[in-house]
């Protein structure tokens, strides 16, 4: 039921938008999206023309909540994908409109907790769910995060598992800009575990590890 509103022509540097917090038997979790200074955004609608959008109404929905999240998945898994977390990612004049994608110019982050406790520096499997073709379409990993601490106002994130912070170099390999460390020290804590997996439009989103034996297991 959380909306928030983006508007693309805002002179703010970033803007936020997050779901509601979910929380079962597999812990506590939210979804967060930033939206940079410069984003634009366009939807494509059912003839196939393109219209600009400089107001989102955004809403974030995961599926994977609580007994009955695997019935609500919008299709089935791919056989070696393990059902992990899946969340829809919408914008209300979009789907007023019948659209059937919204697009970016540039990747946004999304950024989900990492409620599982997965590794830092791990990779985070993603990919998109297709309405039109009813399949899931593989994406651009993301990356297992975390916040060392809070200096000048800006957050030094762990992504690679050492517990050092990462240079310049090494965020930028990733797309993470000095305007994101800002904006993540304002919206989390010193200690989070973020996963951080990059997108470029919105639609169903799925960060789902395979299966695999336990990390004890033995020819």
């Amino acid at each position: 039921p959380i909306v928030t509103t983006i508007d693309l022509s805002s002179s703010l540097d970033m803007q936020v938008a997050q779901g509601s917090i979910q929380a079962d038997l597999d812990g506590e979790r939210q979804a967060t999206i930033l939206f940079p200074k410069g984003l634009t955004a366009t939807m494509t609608l059912p003839n196939g023309d393109e219209q600009p959008l400089s107001v989102l109404n955004v809403r974030a929905t995961e599926y994977t909540v609580g007994e009955n999240g695997s019935n609500a998945m919008p299709g089935e898994l791919p056989t070696f994908s393990g059902y992990t977390y899946a969340v829809e990612l919408s914008v209300d004049e979009a789907i007023e409109a019948g659209a059937t994608t919204v697009t970016f110019n540039q990747e946004i982050p999304l950024y989900v907790d990492n409620f599982l406790e997965f590794p830092v520096g791990g990779i985070v499997p993603v990919g998109w769910y297709d309405f039109e073709t009813s399949s899931w379409v593989p994406s651009k990993n993301g990356r297992i995060i975390k916040i060392l601490n809070i200096t000048d106002g800006k957050a030094a994130l762990d992504i690679d598992g050492t517990g050092t912070i990462a240079s310049t170099e090494s965020l930028n390999t990733l797309g993470i800009t000095e305007l994101e460390l800002k904006q993540l020290a304002i919206t989390f804590n010193e200690g989070d575990s973020l996963w951080r997996s990059p997108i470029s439009h919105l639609t169903p989103w799925d960060c789902n590890w395979p299966f695999g034996p336990p990390n004890d297991a033995e020819l």
